[in-house]
């Protein structure tokens, strides 16, 4: 974020809104998936790509820690692990919502 802020000190902020508007998508997706949203396009398509970004992300992070030689921070390991539950809490909740139908 300090390299961004040299580069235009409005980037940062950019970046967080852009970032918190993503968030904002996948938490409208996991709602509408669970009924308490109206239907959104490409519902199905959407939760299992959201549910892999997610996996993707945590496992990615934890399997680069685990490369490196230096220890991982804690932070880091703990951040990839929320990451992880997510993305399975996304990925079984589609398989029962559409096992069902």
């Amino acid at each position: 974020m300090s390299e961004l802020a040299q580069t235009h000190s409005s980037l940062p902020y950019l970046l967080t809104v852009s970032v918190s508007i993503v968030f904002a998508i996948f938490g409208l997706y996991g709602l509408s998936a669970g009924g308490r949203f109206r239907k959104l396009p490409f519902l199905k398509l959407g939760i299992f790509t959201i549910a892999g970004i997610y996996i993707f992300r945590g496992l990615g992070e934890l399997v680069f820690d685990m490369s490196k030689q230096d220890a991982s921070s804690f932070a880091e390991t703990t951040y990839s692990l929320i990451a992880l539950a997510i993305g399975l809490l996304f990925l079984i909740g589609g398989l029962k919502k559409w096992k069902r139908e």
